[in-house]
């Protein structure tokens, strides 16, 4: 990934302020904002700490580095942390302070978005000199954290920034990771500018499969993309591919008119695919590529035309294939056992749902998928019985997505057989009275004429491949027998699916 430069920095000595959302933000109305993201400099709870020269830049726990902001950070349960300048030479130095409610005057919390220069927004506030705090107040765990601050430079020069810290789990987790500042002297900045925007900086918001709420830098370049039309504002998302699958990346819930392109880098990438108006009802994109696992691409996402203005936040849906084997699942029908062998079966084992309320899971190793569309509704079931291993049998109504897990309506892994066998797995209205781990949860449902229902049947162990057959259990014997919907109503529906059976008997 392409980092933008850096120029020679001596940091403010002050401590960090409260916590705020990190988002990216337009780019100032500067072109000369210095900016380097990525530094992944972690803040060490010794005496010594962090000697830091943006220059470079570089950081260490040496004093061999050249003069920069040294930066303490002891007790990870007080919070207490000092920023100390440089003895020689003495610059002037400043953090961004303010009263407290208490009266003291603290480091303050600044929002994305705040003015930091020679004019502050607040009259209240105030360049403070070192500074050290040994409580929490103003700090936040598991969140950036913003500072603003002004430096002089070696020619003597003053300019304004802003930096971020990143703190963990616990108040002793802290890392520098960008620093901005505008490199016109006198100028003032606003925290989270990183100036001129870039498709390849490391901090440009990422897609994951699911839904995406991203952040769009309002001021980014229009984009012409080799389909011959022109993506206005034009952000870039990296994604990479977790799966074989193909993926589809739209906007369609967005009520802005956007144009997309899938491109093979973020720099003279080729491009994959682009459209607009792809999505039904709205004006919204959508695309849909094959990608292999661990690819790379770069989403662009924009306005459709020059006049149409973005969110600052865009929804952003990534979505994944169906599994292949199950959308080309056998089907079967009742009265005939279907054979299956799992070492024939896909290798890459399946998650499915093994509770009613859908926050277990089990993992059926080699799946094989079977489809199923019951001639009339009733309380079907299904077995394994017969096999000659322990297996696992899951059924749902829709296929799962390439990775995804296999929501369920019933699955069995451990039930009594006829045979007296345990290890073989039995779904009906009860589970075949199957108790224990392995019971599942039963069919509770009876299963509707002409819908179709999807089946997977694998492996318990992933190194013994189990073979056999899956049966069709009939459905009770209705009391109505005129009743062939089993809603139990005789009316329009029935004659309906008795018409639509009309033909010989198989």
């Amino acid at each position: 990934m392409e980092r933008l430069g850096t120029s020679f920095l001596n940091l403010i000595p002050c401590h960090l302020a409260a916590a705020v959302t990190a988002v990216v933000v337009g780019s100032s109305a500067h072109a000369d904002i210095v900016f380097s993201d990525n530094l992944g400099w972690r803040v060490p709870q010794t005496a010594r700490g962090l000697y830091m020269n943006f220059e470079t830049p570089e950081a260490s726990t040496s004093t061999s580095i050249p003069t920069g902001w040294d930066l303490h950070a002891y007790g990870p349960t007080t919070g207490r942390i000092f920023w100390e300048k440089p003895s020689s030479p003495s610059y002037r130095f400043g953090c961004v302070q303010g009263p407290r409610a208490d009266g003291t005057i603290e480091v303050l919390s600044l929002p994305i978005g705040t003015l930091v220069g020679p004019k502050l927004v607040d009259p209240n506030w105030s360049f403070g000199t070192s500074s050290s705090t040994a409580s929490q107040e103003g700090w936040q765990v598991e969140a950036d954290n913003y500072i603003g601050f002004r430096f002089e430079d070696s020619e003597g020069e003053l300019h304004y920034g802003w930096a971020l810290m990143a703190i963990g789990e616990t108040m002793g987790d802290r890392t520098i990771d960008e620093i901005g500042w505008e490199s016109t002297p006198d100028t003032a900045i606003t925290v989270g500018d990183r100036g001129a925007y870039s498709p390849c900086r490391d901090s440009n918001p990422v897609l994951i499969p699911g839904s995406n709420a991203v952040e769009m830098d309002l001021k980014a370049p229009s984009l012409e993309t080799s389909c011959g039309s022109t993506i206005y504002k034009a952000n870039y998302f990296q994604f990479v591919a977790p799966f074989d699958a193909d993926y589809t990346f739209g906007t369609c819930y967005s009520k802005t008119p956007t144009k997309m392109a899938v491109l093979s880098a973020c720099s003279d990438g080729k491009t994959l695919d682009c459209n607009n108006d792809r999505c039904e009802g709205s004006s919204s994109a959508k695309i849909t590529v094959p990608l292999t696992a661990d690819s790379i691409v770069y989403v662009v996402i924009g306005a459709a035309d020059e006049a149409t203005g973005l969110p600052e936040i865009m929804p952003v849906d990534v979505h994944l294939s169906r599994v292949r084997a199950c959308t080309q699942a056998i089907a079967i029908e009742y009265g005939r056992d279907e054979p299956f062998n799992t070492a024939k079966g896909g290798r890459d084992a399946q998650l499915a749902q093994r509770s009613f309320d859908g926050l277990d899971f089990a993992t059926i190793h080699q799946p094989v998928w079977f489809s199923f569309s019951p001639a009339v509704s009733g309380d079907y079931g299904f077995q394994t019985c017969d096999s000659d291993g322990d297996t696992l049998l899951a059924i749902g109504e829709q296929c799962p997505e390439v990775g995804g897990s296999f929501r369920t309506i019933a699955f069995n892994d451990d039930a009594p057989c006829p045979s007296g066998e345990t290890r073989r797995s039995y779904i009906d209205a009860i589970n075949n009275g199957a108790t224990g781990p392995g019971a599942g949860f039963p069919l509770s449902r009876d299963l509707v004429a002409g819908r179709t229902y999807y089946l997977c049947v694998g492996a318990f162990d992933p190194k013994r491949p189990v073979s056999g057959s899956l049966r069709v259990i009939a459905p009770t014997a209705s009391t109505c027998p005129a009743d062939l919907n089993r809603d139990g109503v005789v009316n329009g529906s029935d004659l309906s699916q008795m018409l639509a059976s009309w033909g010989p008997c198989q």
